[in-house]
């Protein structure tokens, strides 16, 4: 049977923690989030073998254990649920292992994972460059869900980060809210105005990319 997220427990004990150090609140907060933890490490790992990388599921579940810790610091139950708060982190926390294995090369977009055993692909067709660009794209649905209830919680979390965010750039952020709804880059390139995925539309994303994850990380530490 598949635990019931208490967010109430978990907003206490992040709270205790965050403002006394009770060492015994992360305790319990770790055990109420430990199942949690392990189907979205198993998740981030099966993920990379889909794409022929094989990245150990210890580093994902190390990283999501970290990643708790410092959602924790500086957590202000007035401000909202810890959940999405720690979701967040998640998304940051794969990157960061997925960067661990990254090789680049002399072209800044040229990056390869040679320091992971390649798996070969199974797929029938290989991808193409679109699709690789595309699959890379999206900004908030980089972990899935494991239930309907923590799904429901992280897509509200996500419209109001974009809605936070749009404050700082609405167009930056527009192009965040395409990227999350799974638009194609050619089609966000004519909604940008764009007869074709150009130069100009790349460097767009790139830097709403770049600037989002500024945005995140200032939100998070």
């Amino acid at each position: 049977m598949k635990k019931t997220i208490n967010n109430c427990r978990l907003n206490d004990l992040a709270y205790n923690f965050a403002q006394n150090q009770d060492q015994w609140a992360f305790s319990q907060l770790f055990l109420e989030l430990k199942s949690l933890i392990t189907n979205r490490a198993r998740n981030s790992y099966q993920r990379a073998q889909r794409t022929g990388v094989n990245i150990p599921l210890e580093d994902f579940i190390s990283q999501f254990n970290q990643g708790l810790f410092q959602a924790t610091m500086g957590y202000d139950i007035e401000l909202g649920d810890f959940l999405p708060r720690y979701y967040a982190n998640v998304r940051l926390k794969e990157a960061d292992v997925w960067r661990s294995y990254e090789t680049r090369g002399k072209i800044q977009p040229d990056r390869k994972y040679e320091k992971a055993r390649l798996l070969t692909f199974s797929l029938d067709k290989p991808a193409g460059k679109d699709d690789l660009d595309e699959a890379s794209s999206t900004l908030l649905e980089l972990v899935q869900s494991p239930s309907a209830e923590d799904h429901y919680f992280e897509r509200e979390h996500s419209r109001t980060l974009v809605s936070e965010f749009s404050k700082l750039n609405k167009r930056y952020a527009s192009v965040v809210q395409l990227l999350d709804h799974g638009y194609p880059l050619k089609e966000i390139a004519s909604l940008m105005g764009e007869t074709t995925y150009n130069s100009k539309v790349r460097k767009l994303v790139q830097r709403t990319k770049v600037k989002f994850g500024e945005y995140l990380h200032s939100r998070i530490y």
